[in-house]
């Protein structure tokens, strides 16, 4: 089943009922409570002065305690007439308030103005127009000749706008992103991405070679975890299909800059805007280089720091303000509803997130940040001011506790007023893992009534049991528990999230697994092709990793034929089983594993037959050295050294002096060296 959708059926008609800090009822939030409720307006005001936020007592004297609130200015452009709206701005601008620190925060918003100023001043572009005046001047000048030419069709005002998020704000690191985007007509706007980080304690700003006592090796370090990055996981679809201007890899050392960087809950964060690395049409493209890989290299003062204090926050409707350790106004220059929340127990990493429903598909779009603060100690409040209706919430509250991430959407109930924290949990879109939230509840089967899905240990070391509502479903191994993940995902588009499993792909026994949405029975996986597999096995499960990429599941694994190479490939649902689809969509029309981390050449010891894709049958040399590039589970192709591509027949015979062989020799005598694993 899907998570439960908001009711918006009556949007257009719908009147906002707004509750302001003199009017509402005094009532307990009651987060239980999922009822429908009415859209919040977003009245976009002029810039108004928010209340600065009352310093609070740090948790330890030397422990910096951040807060960042982000304020935002939105004016509308009008022609000479006040009849055509000529350009929409908006930008953000960030506060940083260190206590413990106020040179380091002063040093920090200082930077952040200077970045204000020349978004709304301009700066030098290739195109010739940036800032708030040249737009203006533009967009006056194409309207003077649509008037005059008394062609008005399809003209739509100019956009610039700044958005602004706290990726890292805690007591060592301060991340702050910036996506400025700019439309001057035409097909389409263009969105930049860039990142400023700070030292919490001192308010120097972060370069890259300041992360690692070693630089040299650090960068070079993350210029390999780069190109990994690029052809596996969430990139996989991108890889696969091509989606990278050829010769890409050239230019990955280059995402290597300052200002192009930043610090996130995973790890270190390499933004590639469009056009760097591929066309517009793939976006924008980010690598998370996470904190496991690099955090040998990574100096322990920019390592996140690790909390296991359990809180959570409440909160109710007020119907005046009252006195809070920190006040904000989300621009509603005092009239906003009076929302006021409270720690109970010391929660980490607190946010107040801008948000926008999507209807499409019953999630929330992150817009920018409102406020952050690096933790609430016990007892701590927040006062905060907000347009509040009853449907469509706009502002996401989140924490850490127990070093779990908690969401809720900040919104009311329609029955009597209260305040509601909605779980984000309902919200999220498929795939969701939720091995980190176990237990879970959640409508597996589409009877409306949610179950409980577990997993649980077993006697036998290594092994869980995934239970649905206290039935058995099957046993699970990972080595390290820590490694093993479980999803949600719609793999048949049916509107019910099937179950996958999948464990560590460093491990020798890894395996996926699937069970159906409405039966709980296991799926099938089919076409399995290596180890010389017949590609019609049938299997309830089968050795990979689940990937998904862009919403498209792929498995990704190590391939033994020819030596062992992590590989991917693309399955979908289909008739029951997960199969290997076969369109033209995917992979060139065929199912082969893509061995998209192989950089190794292999050198041949002798002549080897081979069918070359522009010439036919043929030999390669001894001494000729090739590239494995994927397999169908017998032909394996490759590419020479310059560039020429073919395939060679391999066979796999079984028993004792088994493996594989090409025109009856052992595949280890036909290369000088075979990078099997052990």
């Amino acid at each position: 089943m899907k998570p439960k959708t908001i009711a918006i059926l009556l949007l257009a008609a719908l009147c906002l009922t707004l509750t302001g800090c003199g009017g509402a009822e005094t009532t307990t939030a009651d987060p239980a409570e999922l009822s429908s409720a009415a859209e919040s307006a977003d009245p976009t005001p002029e810039e108004t002065a928010s209340p600065e936020p009352q310093e609070t007592a740090a948790p330890g004297s030397m422990t910096p305690f951040v807060t960042v609130r982000v304020d935002r200015e939105s004016r509308v452009f009008m022609d000479e007439e006040g009849n055509i709206v000529q350009l929409h701005y908006a930008a953000d601008r960030p506060l940083v308030e260190i206590p413990a620190f106020p040179q380091a925060a002063a040093a920090i918003n200082k930077a952040l103005e200077e970045d204000l100023i020349r978004f709304e001043n301009g700066s030098e572009t290739e195109d010739g127009v940036s800032g708030l005046e040249e737009f203006l001047a533009a967009v006056g000048e194409e309207l003077t000749w649509r008037q005059q030419e008394n062609s008005m069709d399809g003209f739509v005002p100019y956009e610039m706008r700044r958005d602004v998020h706290v990726m890292r704000a805690d007591s060592r690191v301060i991340s702050i992103l910036s996506d400025e985007t700019a439309y001057l007509g035409g097909a389409h706007g263009y969105t930049g991405r860039s990142a400023r980080n700070f030292d919490a304690r001192t308010g120097a700003e972060l370069q890259l070679e300041d992360l690692s006592d070693d630089p040299q090796t650090f960068l070079d370090g993350c210029a390999q975890h780069l190109w990994s990055c690029s052809r596996g996981g969430e990139n996989t679809l991108t890889a696969l299909t091509g989606g990278y201007f050829d010769g890409y890899e050239k230019d990955l050392p280059g995402l290597l800059r300052d200002g192009n960087w930043y610090f996130s809950d995973e790890g270190l964060v390499i933004i590639a805007n469009p056009y760097e690395i591929a066309p517009y049409a793939s976006g924008r493209i980010e690598f998370t280089l996470p904190y496991e890989w690099i955090r040998w290299e990574l100096k322990e003062e920019y390592l996140p720091p690790e909390y296991t204090e359990e809180g959570t926050v409440t909160g109710e409707i007020l119907p005046g303000p009252m006195e809070a350790d920190f006040s904000l106004d989300d621009g509603t220059d005092g009239n906003g509803a009076c929302v006021f929340l409270m720690a109970q127990g010391t929660v980490r990493d607190v946010r107040i997130t801008r948000v926008t429903y999507n209807d499409w598909n019953n999630t929330f779009t992150e817009d920018s940040e409102f406020w952050a603060a690096s933790d609430l100690p016990d007892g701590s409040t927040v006062l905060l001011l907000t347009w509040i209706g009853d449907v469509l919430p706009t502002l996401k509250l989140s924490f850490v506790s127990a070093g779990q991430k908690r969401e809720y959407y900040i919104s009311q109930s329609g029955k009597d007023g209260s305040l509601v924290l909605l779980d984000g949990t309902q919200f999220l879109s498929p795939p969701v893992e939720i091995t980190q939230l176990l237990p879970f509840s959640y409508d597996v089967d589409g009877d409306s009534v949610q179950e409980v899905i577990e997993l649980i240990e077993t006697e036998e070391e290594g092994y869980r049991r995934l239970i649905v509502d206290g039935d058995p479903l099957g046993d699970v191994y990972a080595a390290d528990p820590a490694f093993q993940h479980l999803w949600l995902t719609d793999l048949d588009r049916d509107g019910k999230a099937e179950l996958l499993y999948s464990a560590d792909m460093g491990s020798d026994d890894y395996v996926t697994s699937a069970w159906r949405a409405d039966t709980l029975e296991p799926i099938r996986f089919t076409m399995e092709t290596r180890n010389g597999k017949n590609g019609a096995d049938v299997t309830d499960t089968v050795d990979g990793r689940v990937v998904f990429s862009y919403g498209a599941l792929f498995l990704e694994s190590y391939t033994y034929q020819l030596g062992t190479y992590p590989s991917a490939r693309p399955y979908e649902l289909s008739g029951g089983n997960i199969i290997v689809p076969g369109s033209a969509e995917y992979v060139g029309g065929h199912g082969d594993w893509e061995f998209l981390y192989n950089q190794t050449y292999l050198e041949l010891t002798r002549e080897i037959p081979v069918t070359m894709d522009d010439t036919g049958e043929g030999t390669l040399p001894a001494g000729a050295r090739i590239l494995l590039l994927g397999t169908d589970g017998t032909k394996m192709r490759f590419r020479t050294e310059d560039g020429l591509t073919g395939t060679i027949m391999t066979e796999y015979r079984s028993g004792y002096d088994g493996g594989w062989f090409i025109c009856g020799v052992r595949d280890t005598e036909c290369f000088e060296m075979l990078p099997y694993a052990g």
